[in-house]
């Protein structure tokens, strides 16, 4: 397991200043201290720290969720981010396994399950105590083995083990998860063992060497070789600099991003790993020299003193070269040679089977386009499929897997020429890629797709006291807030004389809808008369969690009925006319 920073956004938005310097202060963060007999050794290189973004999907039900992680100063990490992102936004540390998240668990048959076993293709651990001697070569596979506690056939003893999953392995039992481990409505993720299910198969996650993921990489091509130097278009700051176009809103190639994440039917991470480049100012300043000499590339080199010599050029023809010229020139000074970052962008989905894999190719191919929009004039953004390399069918697959285990690792893996699988981006650069967006600029399937909160909303001014009096008893709706933000004393009711009309609460996904219907149905309880219905088309467990409050809160059910539709139909008799009978008045049925 490894510490991650999940960042979840609220629909209040970022402010642009500020984002990119924030980044490029990461730039100074050294791997550890190191003593000085390790400063004086010609030998000794520091590594330095390695930063990674992570945009998660498990699946088309479930949400996209934003991690941050790095190898060391997770801690300055996280002040950081707090610095970048509202205080709306909930940044918390969690620990997940990157590869199991990727990778879920895949169902076998009692053989499959022990050819892959043997191959040593799973990647769970049977411990000592999961592994029991059969006891003897005779004995049939479905038989518990013979532990400690039982008779045995050669006079030792065994635990009664027939209500436990076991599965040999020659000579050895190992011991399932029972069917009740395995989760009936959330993720396969969550379920580490292997465990039988009740069809008798056995569900188990296989290692990263026997699947076949499907991803994507996005590489830095240049027009020169050496225009990496340039910038993509960057991200708009508080610099003003206007020489470079530049994109205003920070987040908006992520909200593109979490759409298509959303759509994935398959385990997909989108991953950024990032750390810091040595300067290159000194080449830099040499490289805009080579383009002002007309010497940047080897046939200017060659024959630019034909070019020098020519006198048919026309003022026009020099204008364009100037602009040209200027133009490159703008585009370099616009990147932070002095800190800037090597970086690795990808994303990698793992298919449960063929047919998945099929749908997965198809929506990742769809995924390459999504930073084509700040591509610079000299340097862009170039999105491939991965399996696409090598004649034979197990040589990608085997390129595929190797990018899979990349992207676990946190690797970052380098290039030559004009394409190259890094980037070397400045914070105006990076900040395209790592920073989350907020809900506004998310789709309403986005909101929903990354259980982003709606921002807290500011207080109304306070009534006149006289109007407020009107609203002290009655069913309580929440507690207002004084000019601070801070919650008054008492709540706001609303008196039963109102309650005749229409009441809504409207708050989008996760906003607390069915929490405050809760609480409305126990003040009602308290406060007013008659019976309180709460109907849940949904059946979300709101019921469920009424009953407990209720309990908690009244010291018992004893006037609370719950039922449960369809299996049971209530019936609600208005019209009881048992009374009028014992009183005895007469009653006729035509």
């Amino acid at each position: 397991m490894t510490e991650y920073l999940r960042v979840t956004p609220t629909s209040e938005r970022l402010t642009p200043e500020g984002i990119p310097r924030v980044l490029e202060s990461l730039h100074k963060l050294t791997a550890e201290s190191t003593g000085l007999t390790q400063k004086l050794n010609p030998l000794h290189s520091e590594t330095p720290p390695r930063f990674e973004f992570l945009a998660l999907s498990e699946g088309v039900d479930d949400p996209v969720e934003f991690f941050y992680g790095a190898n060391k100063h997770l801690d300055t990490l996280e002040k950081r981010l707090r610095t970048i992102y509202p205080e709306t936004f909930d940044i918390e540390r969690v620990d997940i396994d990157l590869a199991s998240q990727l990778v879920h668990p895949v169902e076998f048959t009692r053989s499959e399950f022990i050819e892959h076993y043997e191959r040593g293709q799973l990647q769970y651990d049977f411990g000592p105590n999961e592994q029991h001697d059969l006891g003897s070569e005779d004995r049939d596979e479905d038989q518990p083995p013979a532990t400690e506690g039982s008779p045995s056939a050669d006079g030792g003893v065994a635990v009664d083990s027939s209500g436990d999953h076991f599965v040999a392995v020659g000579d050895t039992a190992l011991e399932l998860a029972p069917p009740s481990a395995v989760p009936e409505d959330g993720p396969l993720s969550t379920l580490d063992k292997p465990a039988e299910t009740t069809e008798g198969t056995i569900l188990a996650r296989p290692t990263i060497d026997t699947v076949s993921p499907v991803g994507v990489r996005w590489s830095g091509s240049a027009t020169r070789k050496k225009d990496w130097m340039t910038s993509l278009t960057p991200f708009d700051s508080e610099t003003g600099d206007d020489a470079t176009d530049s994109v205003d809103q920070p987040g908006s190639m992520l909200a593109s991003l979490v759409d298509h994440l959303m759509e994935t039917t398959s385990p997909v991470a989108f991953q950024v790993v990032f750390k810091r480049r040595a300067s290159w100012q000194a080449d830099a300043e040499l490289r805009k020299e080579d383009i002002v000499d007309g010497r940047d590339t080897l046939f200017q080199e060659f024959v630019g003193s034909l070019f020098e010599t020519e006198d048919q050029w026309g003022d026009t023809d020099t204008e364009q070269l100037n602009e040209s010229v200027t133009k490159r020139i703008e585009y370099i000074n616009a990147k932070n040679s002095k800190r800037s970052f090597t970086a690795n962008i990808r994303a990698v989905g793992v298919p449960h089977n063929t047919d998945a894999r099929d749908q997965l190719a198809a929506q990742m191919e769809s995924l390459c386009p999504v930073f084509d929009p700040v591509d610079g004039p000299y340097y862009e953004v170039d999105g491939k499929r991965l399996r696409t390399k090598g004649f034979r069918q197990k040589k990608k697959e085997k390129n595929a897997r190797a990018a899979l285990r990349r992207v676990v690792n946190r690797e970052i893996t380098t290039g030559r020429g004009k394409t190259r699988p890094d980037f070397v981006l400045s914070g105006t650069e990076l900040a395209h890629f790592v920073v989350v967006p907020s809900s506004e600029q998310l789709t309403v399937e986005g909101t929903r797709g990354t259980r982003a909160e709606q921002q807290s909303r500011n207080p109304l001014p306070w009534p006149n006291p006289d109007l407020i009096q009107q609203f002290q008893e009655g069913m309580a709706i929440g507690y207002a807030l004084n000019e601070n933000g801070k919650p008054r004393p008492d709540p706001i009711r609303i008196p039963p004389d109102l309650l005749t009309t229409h009441y809504g609460r409207f708050a989008s996904t996760g906003g607390g809808k069915s929490k405050a219907i809760i609480n409305d149905a126990l003040s009602l309880r308290e406060t007013t008369g008659g019976p309180v219905v709460i109907v849940d088309p949904k059946g979300d467990g709101m019921c469920e969690n009424y009953l407990r409050c209720h309990y908690e809160q009244f010291d018992g059910l004893d006037d609370v009925y719950q039922f449960r539709v369809p299996e049971a139909i209530p019936a609600f008799s208005f019209f009881d006319i048992r009374p009028a009978l014992e009183a005895g008045r007469n009653c006729s049925v035509e």
